[in-house]
Formats: C-alpha cells, sequence, structure tokens
C-alpha cells in the first residue's frame, strides 16, 4: 500500500518450479489499482521438474493508499501443478521469490 502519492519502483522475482514441459507459457503481473503491468514469456522449452526466475520491474504512478501486488500465471497442461519457490540457495537474487516497492519522486 502507498503512503503517499507519488511515482513508485516496483520489482519482482518469483522462482517457479515443478514445469511438466507442457506450459505454453507464463505471465507475470505486477497489479496497481490504476494499471496492470504484464511481462508475457513463451516457453516451450520448459523440461520436466526444471525451475525458471521470473523478474519485472516497473515505474508506476500510485496515489496515497493505493495498492500493489504481483502474480504469476503458467498455461499449458491443465493438470499441472506449479510451485513458487522461496528462498533456496545461497544467492538471494537468484534463488528467492520476493515482491519490493520504494517510493523515488
Amino acid at each position: 500500500t502507498a503512503p503517499s502519492t507519488g511515482r513508485y519502483l516496483l520489482s519482482g522475482n518469483i522462482r517457479i518450479s515443478g514445469f511438466d514441459g507442457n506450459e505454453d507459457h507464463c505471465m507475470m503481473k505486477i497489479v496497481t489499482s490504476n494499471r496492470t503491468y504484464t511481462d508475457m514469456i513463451a516457453h516451450t522449452d520448459l523440461v520436466s521438474n526444471s525451475h525458471r526466475t521470473f523478474r519485472l520491474t516497473i515505474v508506476a504512478d500510485m496515489d496515497a493508499d493505493d495498492t500493489a501486488n504481483m502474480t504469476f500465471y503458467g498455461m499449458g497442461s491443465a493438470s499441472n501443478i506449479l510451485d513458487i519457490d522461496g528462498q533456496t540457495g545461497t544467492s538471494p537474487v537468484e534463488s528467492a521469490t520476493y515482491f519490493s516497492g520504494c517510493l523515488i519522486a
């Protein structure tokens, strides 16, 4: 939730595992009260049980009390369940799932 009106740098990183190789594409979104920012990623080369890290960084105009959140969709195999991984290694940037924001103007 934005504490004051301004421009916010919003950044998300999500590590997903459990791909079965049948995903047509993946979609990561940062959704604010005013706008949805989407990154559509085609992944026809995903193999079974592999993991991928997806990133999205945007600058968003937000008013006081506006909200922002991050979502992820894997599309393709209806029977597949994808896992969102938290901290899984020594490099927090490469292996963590996080969402952050800060007022920049």
